[in-house]
């Protein structure tokens, strides 16, 4: 009876202990597998903000090592005293953007460390000591970036590097020297590209002035290549020098044309097998655009015309002169796209007055010269042509982004001329054009705002891509016009560009109560750059103080209305829909019919000061970053 009891209390502690050691043994493994899953999201965390060359250099290898054990053990330390001191070893493998953690702890152990094959699974490593090794592994790795990456190397960046609300006189004479402002935007450009893996992550360089230009482009051949890959002959690096970006600066600035040539870009990615999953994992192109000044030029193929060839793909922009006192502008000619050795002709075009268009496009349809009289041969069908060329180019203002689309994106309902727009600049007085006389500034001056905005509306419905805005120079008055008077070339537009991205400061959000579900956010433009309802909107530039020219007579660079003339009227008809749910941006809170897995709102950041641009492209480059890293890790067994 003695011994029988015996073996029963000893059967029964035998059991107590084995069910305290697996108890705990669980225990400790499900928070070595959570420390190690912090400390691997935490680590990619920190590749992020501050960059790949860093985390590949002594002294952020040693930094990224030293943060995963931190968090590692301060996980672990959360859940009381230790059974002993963790061992936290990380992995990075700089090429594939993989951080693997393997988290491992020693416990006390009476009997489940010498019978974990009976069990049928493994805490850990047993040992004669009666302790447990019992560890956790997990690896995070970060998606690859898909980049295109917009450059303005208009005329005004080759302006001196700082302050953009100094005069800038040496431009017109072409004899800026010392530190410009393109030197400050190699520097951004350079700083953004540390940030990226060059084994892995994707990067088209597109500098833009009157036309845009894919330098350095996503695939080699006919494959996508990371952007460490020499192609065409040439690097990143060199494509975003200062050397290089210096000698395109040039002539106007044409945003639409850099948003369709990232189109282009995109579209190629089609056989790239990550990309074309999408919309199955936390992945989305990104568009990086820089611009000192409003957009004055566009590209599109116009829908009403009888002195163009059908379905011509062509450029227009604005033209410009100073005559020693005064700043001249009106619209320029309607030019035809043409490609030299697979550069557009008007790419770095320097616009003189004798040659508005390249000699390779052809003869233009509009004027060749820089010469108010003739300016109205673009828009005014009774006006007398210049020699040799025919007036009147358009019998309407409507056109379509030439993108390869199953429905054309096209932007129609900006009619030539109202009674608002007919304001003749008080610079041309004894040149005025006496043949109806109408120079339709503010009409015309509205399309490069549409045209780009129609091309960042297709890209975050076409691709789900996100969009981030950087904009230079002073900042235009804000009133109640979207465009901050659309003839003013010189100034920063906010509105605008914080519009391009879906920056948080261009929407408003409402909650509304959905059916069967939660409540959820929808997005709505402040800025209403559309029609309503096929309408024009009309706003007023009298009503704020801001947006009115009360000198007029001693102001030599500005177009403003004239005091007491009617409201303007602003806004396009777009051919997708005013508020297309796809170009609102994803809430993560609100399932969406699991289409929507990206966040597509950017954001917009901008300075007077070039000097900063380094570091606004760095702010970018985290952002862009923190959005690649996924939200969970795998674990290995």
């Amino acid at each position: 009876m003695l011994v029988m009891f015996a073996i029963t209390i000893g059967l029964l502690l035998s059991f107590s202990a084995l069910v305290i050691d697996v108890g705990q043994g669980y225990l400790w493994k499900q928070r070595v597998d959570r420390a190690a899953r912090a400390a691997a999201l935490a680590g990619l965390g920190f590749r992020g903000l501050t960059g790949w060359e860093y985390c590949n250099s002594p002294t952020g290898s040693n930094e990224l090592k030293a943060i995963v054990q931190s968090v590692a053990t301060e996980n672990l330390s959360s859940y009381g005293n230790l059974p002993s001191p963790p061992k936290v070893t990380p992995t990075y493998i700089e090429t594939d953007d993989k951080l693997t953690v393997t988290v491992s702890l020693t416990t006390n152990s009476f009997l489940a460390g010498r019978l974990n094959n009976v069990l049928g699974f493994s805490l850990g490593n047993s040992t004669s000591g009666g302790t447990t090794t019992i560890s956790g592994t997990h690896a995070a790795q970060l998606n690859p970036a898909y980049i295109a990456l917009l450059l303005d190397v208009s005329g005004s960046m080759g302006c001196p590097s700082g302050s953009t609300n100094v005069s800038c006189a040496c431009r017109l004479t072409g004899s800026c020297t010392g530190r410009l402002r393109t030197d400050d935007l190699a520097g951004g450009a350079e700083k953004f590209r540390t940030f990226f893996n060059p084994n892995r992550d994707v990067v088209a360089v597109i500098p833009f002035n009157l036309a845009a230009h894919v330098t350095f482009p996503m695939k080699n051949g006919s494959a996508v290549q990371a952007f460490g890959t020499a192609r065409n002959g040439t690097t990143l690096d060199a494509q975003i020098a200062a050397a290089t970006l210096k000698g395109l600066t040039k002539s106007n600035t044409n945003i639409c044309d850099a948003l369709i040539r990232a189109i282009d870009q995109f579209e190629a990615l089609a056989t790239d097998p990550l990309f074309a999953e999408r919309k199955k994992v936390t992945i989305s192109p990104t568009v990086v655009l820089f611009s000192d000044g409003a957009p004055n030029a566009f590209r599109g193929i116009f829908t009403n015309t009888t002195k163009l060839p059908a379905n011509t793909d062509a450029y227009q922009y604005s033209l410009e002169w100073y005559d020693g006192a005064k700043t001249y502008r009106g619209p320029g000619p309607i030019v035809r796209r043409t490609v030299t050795n697979g550069v557009p002709d008007l790419f770095g075009h320097p616009i003189g007055s004798g040659a508005v268009a390249p000699v390779a496009s052809g003869t233009p349809c509009g004027p060749v010269v820089s010469d108010p009289r003739y300016f109205q041969s673009v828009l005014d069908t009774a006006a007398t042509p210049q020699t040799g060329l025919t007036s009147g180019c358009l019998t309407s203002l409507d056109f379509r982004l030439p993108i390869i689309s199953a429905t054309p994106v096209t932007i129609s309902g900006v009619p030539f001329s109202d009674i608002e727009s007919t304001y003749v600049d008080p610079n041309w007085s004894g040149v005025t054009p006496t043949v109806n006389g109408n120079i339709n500034y503010q009409n015309f001056d509205q399309l490069p705002y549409y045209c780009s905005i129609a091309a960042a509306d297709y890209i975050r419905s076409t691709f789900g891509g996100t969009i981030f805005t950087i904009g230079l120079g002073p900042a235009a008055p804000v009133c109640d016009d979207p465009m901050q008077d659309a003839d003013d070339h010189l100034n920063r537009k906010d509105i605008f560009l914080a519009r391009l991205s879906m920056a948080q400061e261009s929407l408003a959000v409402t909650t509304t109560q959905g059916v069967g579900v939660n409540e959820k956010n929808e997005w709505n433009t402040l800025y209403d750059f559309y029609s309503a309802s096929g309408g024009r909107r009309s706003i007023s530039t009298k009503s704020n103080g801001n947006c009115t020219d009360n000198n007029r007579s001693t102001n030599p660079d500005h177009r403003f209305q004239p005091a007491g003339a009617p409201d303007l009227k602003v806004g396009y008809t777009s051919s997708q829909p005013h508020e297309p749910e796809t170009l609102k941006p994803y809430n993560p809170s609100f399932p969406d019919n699991e289409e929507r897995k990206y966040d597509t709102r950017g954001e917009y950041l901008r300075t007077s000061n070039s000097v900063q641009l380094p570091a606004l492209f760095a702010t970018i480059a985290k952002q862009i970053l923190l959005r690649l890293a996924p939200s969970t890790s795998s674990a290995i067994p």
